[in-house]
């Protein structure tokens, strides 16, 4: 068992299988044994980044198998790898949601720091669409911001369960 990951050279699935059985890319069985053996992705529309787990042995009545370059070996090492990947990703998705809501949150001082000049507010109190402007404005704000953090705790539950997963699967590949 190996396990490749998807790129741009392969979101097609007629690329995809080109790419990972060698003499066997034209009849469709090994295509078949690869859907086979990864139920959860939707080969009609693949996605870079995915990643299968490819069969090392002979497909059907072909001789030739998964291609030599094809993937990485499936074994403890290489979940243990992908785990390492898959903090990084982690890290850049916590990051960006991070400055997201801290961009969310300077936007929202800016405004108040802006309307705090008595000047101002008296310019608002008289023109009632600038106020709902304002106040739709501020809703928005505070909407980002609550959003960014509920989506920050989504993102940390499926990285619980992803390492898990991983983990399971780590047992399995010995």
């Amino acid at each position: 068992m190996r396990i490749f990951t998807i790129d741009r050279s392969t979101l097609s699935a007629q690329a995809l299988q080109a790419k990972l059985f060698k003499a066997d890319a034209g009849s469709g069985a090994s295509l078949q044994a690869l859907q086979d053996l990864n139920p959860q992705v939707d080969f009609t529309r693949l996605a870079e980044g995915t990643v299968l787990l490819v069969p090392d042995a002979p497909v059907a009545a072909s001789a030739s198998g998964a291609a030599a370059a094809a993937g990485i070996a499936a074994g403890a090492q290489s979940f243990e790898t992908a785990g390492i990947d898959f903090e990084r990703v982690l890290e850049t998705s916590h990051t960006r949601m991070a400055t997201l809501s801290d961009r969310s949150s300077s936007a929202q001082k800016a405004l108040a720091a802006a309307l705090r000049p008595a000047p101002m507010r008296e310019r608002v109190k008289a023109d009632p669409e600038l106020q709902k402007q304002i106040d739709a404005a501020t809703e928005r704000a505070r909407n980002d911001a609550r959003i960014a953090a509920e989506n920050l705790k989504v993102l940390e539950k499926a990285h619980d369960r992803a390492r898990k997963e991983l983990a399971e699967l780590a047992k399995l590949f010995g």
